[in-house]
């Protein structure tokens, strides 16, 4: 079961600098600052959109 949402949590963070990647290549903008940004954000977004409500499994206080 832990292994499974630590995939979701990757997939979801993959998923999320691929289409980062392909917005800003279709927008002309690909530079590595603006990527480093947007994909720290999504990793904020994808961190809190993930996060149980009730326990903080282990694995999630490295993060």
């Amino acid at each position: 079961m832990a292994l499974e949402k630590r995939r979701r949590f990757v997939y979801a963070l993959v998923a999320w600098m691929v289409s980062v990647i392909l917005l800003l290549t279709a927008l002309n903008a690909l530079e590595l600052e603006l990527f480093f940004v947007v994909s720290l954000i999504g990793l904020l977004v994808v961190v809190e959109l993930t996060a149980p409500f009730n326990v903080t499994p282990q694995w999630r206080r490295r993060l």
